[in-house]
């Protein structure tokens, strides 16, 4: 079965003129606007949600796909705009595909976010019973539209650049796993307001705690944005590690400062970036603990939040650890 519905209500813009470069997935300013793509090869079709200071939403639909890539140039946007997707295709479980328009997808290449997943039923593609369970199977898809309990993708910039990495010899290497909360959340000499951020991991007392360890390298737990598990939620726990992706390219909101949080997602953005460029200069590299092989969706019976427009798989990856 397939679809082409999401909340009729609202008004579908068809974009007419290309992403000049589709392959560079994500949404980017561009000149009077912003360029756009995204994967969902077994799509019918992908909107990009647009959303105002007032919640309004406006949808442009893509152009695509063009190998796979559904993509477009929409003016009058550009850093700042709050956005997610919707996917239109077909309903079919058993062979892996939950296409549901009525589901505002996050930005699977997305560098800021804005907000947090409120665990309701809208929020899952199929629909369940008032504790998160499937109320029937086969899987039925839910007609409830879930832009009111999603977190939205935030257009963002590079404000300034980030300090060269220092490239110390492996054979030097001296490695520090930290947690980025936990690490600051009592160290005397880091400020109330910074303890457990990111801003905190840069301060100067963390800096030379490290370097008199003789540390070379920092590698960070977790610190893309996170939705803790229905699982856990139920359960009155919370994922403190972070190994329940929402967003991998979009630092978590809840380790920057209050005063960064405010400001929104380019000052959330800033204040991670600051702290890499901070350690950089100070001669720590900064390596990244990230887990590929699963999302905070959890499953097919989760909710339908990361990872975007794209046909759902499972793929077994190992990837290299990535230093900055």
């Amino acid at each position: 079965m397939s679809e082409r519905s999401g909340s009729s209500s609202v008004a579908t813009v068809r974009v007419t003129e290309p992403n000049p470069v589709p392959t560079r997935l994500g949404v980017f300013p561009s000149g009077d606007g912003l360029d756009v793509a995204v994967v969902a090869r077994a799509a019918s079709g992908v909107d990009m949600c647009i959303f105002d200071e007032a919640g309004a939403e406006t949808r442009f639909a893509l152009l695509g796909p063009k190998t796979g890539i559904w993509h477009g140039h929409i003016p009058g946007y550009g850093a700042g705009t709050r956005y997610g997707f919707r996917a239109h295709g077909t309903w079919d479980p058993d062979g892996g595909k939950f296409y549901n328009s009525h589901k505002l997808l996050l930005d699977p290449y997305g560098r800021g976010l804005d907000g947090v997943v409120d665990m309701k039923p809208a929020v899952y593609a199929h629909s369940v019973d008032e504790d998160l369970y499937p109320s029937e199977y086969p899987l039925r898809r839910s007609p409830l539209d879930s832009a009111p309990y999603m977190p939205r993708s935030v257009v963002v910039e590079p404000s300034f650049p980030i300090a060269p990495q220092p490239h110390v010899p492996w054979e030097t290497t001296v490695i520090y796993e930290i947690h980025v909360k936990g690490f600051t959340k009592n160290m005397p000499g880091v400020p109330p307001e910074l303890r457990g951020t990111y801003a905190g991991l840069a301060h100067p007392a963390s800096v030379s705690y490290l370097k008199d360890l003789g540390v070379t390298a920092v590698e960070l737990l977790p610190v893309h944005a996170k939705c803790d598990e229905p699982f856990l939620t139920e359960r009155g726990l919370t994922n403190y590690w972070g190994y329940s992706t929402l967003s991998f390219f979009a630092p978590e909101p809840s380790y920057a400062t209050d005063a960064s949080r405010e400001r929104g997602a380019q000052a959330v953005v800033d204040e991670f970036r600051g702290m890499v460029s901070l350690l950089h200069q100070a001669g720590i590299e900064v390596i990244l603990d990230v887990v590929y092989n699963h999302t905070c969706e959890g499953g097919d019976a989760g909710p339908s939040c990361p990872g975007a427009a794209s046909t759902p798989t499972c793929t077994t990856v190992t990837p290299p650890r990535v230093r900055s």
